[in-house]
């Protein structure tokens, strides 16, 4: 155990900075809970699939957190435009489509790779 001895200038900073964060700060299992629905959604319906509150309150888009996951290796994407002859207008007629898989190896590790940097700090097991 270590004992932490703090003058009254610092606790007041440090507790302002506390207070400042406090309505950004979710733990990390709401996180990572959050962060498998959101993966969920991407395999199964990419276009629609949105962050959620908690997620966004953190100051992360939807395209940076998918990001995040493509660059740390936890997913990858695949994109592709086809043009199927369309019977009705008698012309091909262009479609753009995404899809994604997901590397399960080290998912909790990696994801807690992305929680620290979004929250710049550390956290344990």
């Amino acid at each position: 155990m270590k004992i932490v001895h703090l003058n009254e200038a610092r606790f007041e900073s440090l507790f302002n900075i506390i207070e400042e964060n406090a309505d950004n700060y979710i733990p990390f299992q709401t996180f990572y809970e959050d962060a498998i629905e959101y993966i969920k959604g991407l395999l199964n319906k990419p276009f629609d699939t949105k962050i959620s509150a908690a997620m966004s309150s953190m100051g992360v888009s939807d395209g940076e957190f998918r990001n995040k996951l493509l660059d740390n290796g936890i997913m990858t994407k695949k994109s592709d435009i086809r043009e199927p002859y369309d019977e009705e207008s008698g012309k091909p007629t262009s479609r753009y489509y995404e899809s994604y898989k997901l590397k399960t190896d080290n998912l909790k590790s990696k994801l807690r790779e992305i929680y620290n940097e979004l929250t710049n700090q550390e956290t344990e097991e």
